[in-house]
């Protein structure tokens, strides 16, 4: 199928959570491992990826909804 926006919602997604806790939402040696990743994992919450941060009520619930599968 086509690209549509929701490529775009999903990519802004990981651009956010990169820039937030310091690394891209799915990470791995291999990049066939990542892919996987993106399709069948969720990334870890923020409090878990870095328990110093402390991020805005709801920011979490933006950036997830983006990644949404």
């Amino acid at each position: 199928e086509p690209f549509d926006q929701r490529a775009d919602i999903y990519a802004l997604g990981c651009m956010m959570y990169h820039m937030l806790i310091g690394r891209p939402p799915h990470h791995a040696a291999k990049s066939a491992v990542v892919l996987l990743q993106h399709v069948r994992e969720t990334p870890v919450l923020f409090h878990e990826a870095w328990s110093e941060g402390r991020f805005p009520v709801g920011l979490q619930e933006i950036v997830f909804r983006c990644l949404e599968k």
